[in-house]
């Protein structure tokens, strides 16, 4: 008999879409929020709904990871960890030894 295979995880979605109440007057929509309700403060009053969709942009693997090097270089925390386990699991490279090997 052979073993089990084990299920693959479905693929990671590449579009999310967003629904909320957003105030139109936000001068950077980066730095916008959406609400669940409508409100009313400082003398605005939020009552129309937007639907936002974000989607990833697909880029070469040597773009993203430079990029993964370039971040692991820039901070010291626990989010160089993230970065190796990411970096083992797509690219199969060990990330600490690029970033650390191929010039500071």
């Amino acid at each position: 008999m052979s073993p089990r295979k084990k299920p693959t995880p479905p693929p990671e979605p590449t579009t999310r879409t967003l629904e909320g109440f957003w105030t139109d007057s936000t001068p950077d929509p980066r730095t916008a929020e959406l609400r669940p309700s409508p409100r009313a403060y400082n003398g605005f009053a939020v009552v129309y709904r937007y639907k936002v969709t974000v989607e990833r942009i697909e880029e070469p693997d040597a773009v993203i990871l430079a990029r993964m090097v370039d971040v692991w270089r820039a901070v010291e925390s626990r989010a160089r960890e993230t970065l190796e386990r990411e970096a083992r699991r797509r690219f199969k490279v060990d990330l600490k030894a690029m970033a650390e090997g191929a010039g500071k």
